[in-house]
């Protein structure tokens, strides 16, 4: 199973994919305004609320099997909430190592050039009036959020990038703009040389992505556990013979 998110400060969607590539289930996750009325701040509240709601999606959903999961990446050319969106980010990824990393196969974050016009067919698709239906031809599924349905299309890339990797006929069947949409932007190749690639050259070419988005795998978080040279405490005042 394959998890998509799409983090948002006030509506985060997140959705799950089969091992087919089948949408299999999906939540908005309403966290209120930043503020309350009498101008109090919801930071903390907030992003537990957020965190909490992602974590119980994907446990009541993987249940004790292996899954990978993809979250957007940061719009880096954004304005607005840029910070707390980065903070937003940030929590997730940390509550998501600490809890399910175990069964965590791979988490990776996907640039929104990459799954957009994977989907899409372009990376600039803007979010106007006809943006669901959009997905609706693309993918036969009505969505009635567009943060729900981003969460489902990035878990849908996420398989996709896997499925092309390691399934032959997959990889011979999609379209040359999809295999450019998934290698272009983080390869290194060229869009010619990934039209012409063929399917171990292309593989190659996935694993460069799929490193360049990693965020974490399980074997990495237990080998760093175990490496007893990861890291080192020092403490101020360094203890002496007088003071310890």
């Amino acid at each position: 199973m394959i998890f998509g998110i799409d983090q948002s400060i006030t509506g985060t969607g997140v959705s799950c994919v089969d091992n087919e590539g089948k949408f299999v289930k999906a939540i908005r996750i309403d966290s209120g305004p930043v503020r309350e009325k009498d101008g109090a701040t919801r930071r903390m509240p907030r992003l537990h609320y957020i965190v909490s709601q992602i974590l119980g999606f994907i446990e009541e959903n993987a249940g004790d099997k292996h899954f990978a999961i993809a979250r957007e990446d940061y719009s880096y050319a954004s304005k607005g909430q840029v910070f707390q969106l980065g903070e937003l980010g940030g929590v997730i990824d940390m509550a998501i190592y600490l809890q399910v990393s175990s069964q965590c196969i791979g988490y990776y974050t996907l640039p929104i050039g990459t799954w957009k016009k994977f989907a899409l067919g372009r990376g600039d698709t803007g979010k106007d009036t006809s943006y669901l239906l959009t997905v609706f031809k693309a993918f036969g599924i009505e969505f009635k959020d567009d943060n729900v349905a981003d969460s489902f299309m990035i878990a849908y890339t996420l398989w996709a990038m896997y499925k092309s990797k390691n399934d032959l006929s997959f990889f011979e069947n999609i379209t040359q703009e999809a295999k450019v949409a998934l290698l272009q932007k983080a390869s290194g190749m060229t869009i010619a040389n990934i039209k012409k690639a063929t399917h171990e050259q292309y593989g190659k070419g996935l694993d460069a992505v799929f490193m360049r988005c990693l965020v974490f795998e399980a074997q990495q978080r237990e080998s760093w556990m175990n490496d007893k040279s990861r890291g080192k405490i020092t403490i101020y005042p360094e203890p002496t013979e007088a003071n310890a």
